[in-house]
């Protein structure tokens, strides 16, 4: 297994080989006040587009093999497809985070519906990992001739890794249906453009 491959497997792990160890705090992922105004300032003020369009730029240059000054990574599978980024100090932990909801509402304005929104605390046995994770899922209405649902990119997670409460990195993966009660999905980079498309 190449180097690469086990960034990959570590960053988007099978369900099996998630730590089966069970979190000792389980709770609804809920922001407050302070934090909703600052956030809100972030997107207002325009504060968020520079780091969107550095992403989207590492995302672009991932696809064509380059090397990119962000730790990304992609995940292309016939079933999933999705991306994790690597916290870095000059992104900042507020924006880090930021971005985290960002991606949340732009799936929302794409159509999608929230599904469930959690944070879970591990102790680990060197640091406490916290996961914070939003499940969106498409509204899943028939077609007008009502012979199929309309699966648009698929089921949306996205998750927000923190060691020891500091931002470690994020993912994003939407898995696709494959029965055939479903539509096809729509292109992985269409999803791409309507979150860091400015």
């Amino acid at each position: 297994m190449s180097f690469f491959e086990k960034i990959v497997k570590k960053l988007f792990p099978s369900d099996k080989a998630v730590n089966s160890k069970e979190a000792f705090v389980t709770e609804e992922l809920t922001r407050n006040e302070p934090y909703k105004q600052a956030y809100f300032r972030w997107i207002n003020e325009g504060v968020y587009k520079p780091l969107l369009h550095e992403v989207h730029e590492a995302y672009q240059q991932k696809l064509q093999k380059n090397e990119v000054n962000l730790k990304f990574h992609l995940l292309t599978t016939p079933y999933a497809n999705g991306f994790a980024l690597s916290y870095h100090p000059s992104i900042g932990e507020k924006a880090f985070n930021f971005m985290f909801d960002y991606l949340k509402d732009q799936v929302i304005n794409a159509g999608y519906q929230l599904n469930n929104s959690s944070r879970k605390i591990y102790d680990k046995p060197n640091y406490i990992e916290t996961k914070e994770k939003y499940y969106l899922k498409p509204p899943l209405k028939g077609l007008d001739d009502g012979s199929l649902f309309n699966q648009m990119y698929g089921n949306i997670s996205i998750e927000n890794i923190l060691i020891d409460e500091r931002p470690s990195y994020m993912k994003l993966v939407a898995s696709i249906y494959s029965d055939r009660l479903y539509t096809k999905a729509f292109p992985f980079n269409e999803l791409i453009k309507k979150l860091f498309i400015i």
